[in-house]
Order: C-alpha cells, then sequence, then structure tokens
C-alpha cells in the first residue's frame, strides 16, 4: 500500500460526541506535514444517537437538536481541513451510524414516511466529494476505503484481497499479509469520538478500553496509523 501523493485518512469523529482534545492534537500534527492529496472521512462523521436502538433518556437531547449540533460541528472541520489543504481533494464516506441507523428508525416507526426523507444533503459539504451508499466503497491509487462492517483484524483485507482502509472497529493498526506476489494491507485508523461520553456508553467499559484515538497516513512509504 504505497501512494504518491499523501493521504490522510480520519476514522469516526462521531459528532457531537467527538473527543475534542484528541481532534485538536491531530490538527495540531498535520499542520506540520506536507500537503496532502486527498482527505478521506471514513464515515460516521455522526453518531446518529437519537436514531440508535439503545436505551436512551430522551429528555438528554432531542432529535432535532442533535442533528443541529452535529451539523454545524461537521461543517468546522470541513471548513477547517479546506482552509489547511485547499488543493487537496476531500471526499465523505457513509458508516453505520450514517442514513442506515435513521432509515433503520423510520421502517420501524413509520415505513409509510420513508419516501419522505431527504437526508443526503447532512453528508455534502462544499469542496468534498460524498460517497452516499454505506455499500460503497472509494479506490484511490489502488487502495480501497471503506467504514467497515467486520470486526475481525484483517477482515476487510480478506475480503478485497487488496489493500483496504477502514475504521468501523476503532482499533488502530496496520496489517500486511503475504498474497501470492505482492504484500497487501489493513490499516484500521482508529477513531476520534470521546469514550465517555454518553453517547458512546451502550458498549462495555472493556470494549471502549481497546479502542484508540488516531488517524492514518498513507504516502510513499506505506500506510501508518497514528495514535493521539
Amino acid at each position: 500500500m504505497v501512494s504518491k501523493k499523501p493521504i490522510l485518512a480520519i476514522g469516526g469523529t462521531h459528532f457531537p460526541a467527538v473527543h475534542h482534545t484528541a481532534m485538536e492534537k491531530m490538527f495540531s500534527i498535520i499542520s506540520e506535514l506536507p500537503a496532502f492529496g486527498h482527505i478521506v472521512q471514513l464515515g460516521d462523521l455522526y453518531d446518529q444517537f437519537s436514531q440508535s436502538s439503545f436505551p436512551k433518556n430522551p429528555n438528554y437531547i432531542t432529535p432535532r437538536e442533535e442533528t443541529e449540533i452535529s451539523r454545524v460541528m461537521a461543517e468546522e472541520f470541513w471548513d477547517r481541513m479546506t482552509k489547511m489543504f485547499p488543493r487537496a481533494k476531500k471526499w465523505q464516506l457513509v458508516g453505520n451510524h450514517g442514513k442506515p441507523r435513521i432509515i433503520k428508525k423510520v421502517m420501524a416507526a413509520a415505513p409509510e414516511c420513508l419516501h419522505l426523507l431527504s437526508i443526503d444533503q447532512l453528508w455534502e459539504f462544499n469542496g468534498v466529494e460524498t460517497i452516499p451508499s454505506y455499500q460503497d466503497h472509494l479506490t484511490i491509487n489502488g487502495i480501497n476505503f471503506i467504514h467497515g462492517w467486520s470486526s475481525r483484524p484483517g477482515f476487510h483485507r480478506d475480503y478485497f484481497e487488496d489493500d483496504v482502509v477502514n475504521t468501523h472497529t476503532h482499533r488502530g493498526h496496520v496489517l500486511p499479509k503475504k498474497l501470492r506476489d505482492r504484500i497487501i494491507t489493513e490499516l484500521n485508523v482508529g477513531y476520534l469520538a470521546d469514550p465517555f461520553h454518553p453517547f458512546l456508553q451502550y458498549r462495555p467499559m472493556r470494549k471502549i478500553e481497546k479502542w484508540t484515538h488516531g488517524f492514518g497516513i498513507i504516502d510513499e512509504l506505506g500506510p501508518r496509523f497514528v495514535p493521539l
């Protein structure tokens, strides 16, 4: 997995449940690096807590409040990236906390209203190209960028039989494997959410403790996970 133009890969931010310290540390690090050719946010940009099936306090935040706050934070994130790297090609993927979560909720409560949904604009930003389907992937310089769906390390690499970058498990790693006459690699870029935010308290602490803050870089030296 090698790229002539450096690529920045960013995992789930789960706005508004972002880990602000980790986010700021990432921006500080990348501000000192050469310009990126591509910037990819790999999905779970929003948490969509209000649409989840997990137990929640309905008085904590309303769906409208969550959407409005999250959207402002997402716009600020991409505006900041654009100011720092104006010439970079920018990409937005959709994760399992995105449209699938909203659609599943509507299908369970009011399927007859599904045709009324117009939510694509939540993942649209100026100067950013969106891959709108959770099932689709992005390929840059022969490298496959996906949100991911399996929790088994190396699964996505073996599924594609190719180089893959993902974020789904929130666990940063670089896993190379020899496939016939070449080396293929899976890069998991970790995540940038706050594991102690109420939105993310649906998981046992033993699992949360294995999650890793960080981001990914792919350049002429290959892929690497940068822990935060």
